[in-house]
């Protein structure tokens, strides 16, 4: 499962994205794979992913990491709270 979500942050670091993209995030996701079972796995990937890149200097890696993690952490809490968005993904529900 590493390497899935390894796969996720090279991904998305190839993408010049404004944090909060979250159709860009949706979309590496779907690329990769990953269910929405495999999303708070994958947020506690991203947070030692990000602590990782901190530790070994590469903060512009960290920044990328960081807006996934924004983008993760939404989908994770949208599911346990019933949160709509105004696109649809196989991950969160679009509102109407």
């Amino acid at each position: 499962m590493t390497v899935k979500f390894q796969k996720i942050i090279d991904g998305f670091s190839k993408y010049n994205v404004v944090t909060g993209d979250d159709e860009q995030i949706h979309a590496v996701l779907e690329q990769v794979g990953i269910e929405v079972d495999e999303l708070w796995d994958l947020a506690k990937y991203l947070e030692n992913a990000f602590e990782k890149a901190l530790d070994e200097g590469n903060p512009n890696i960290a920044d990328k990491i960081e807006q996934l993690q924004y983008g993760i952490n939404f989908l994770c809490e949208a599911h346990s709270e019933g949160y709509k968005v105004l696109f649809k993904s196989k991950y969160i529900e679009q509102s109407i």
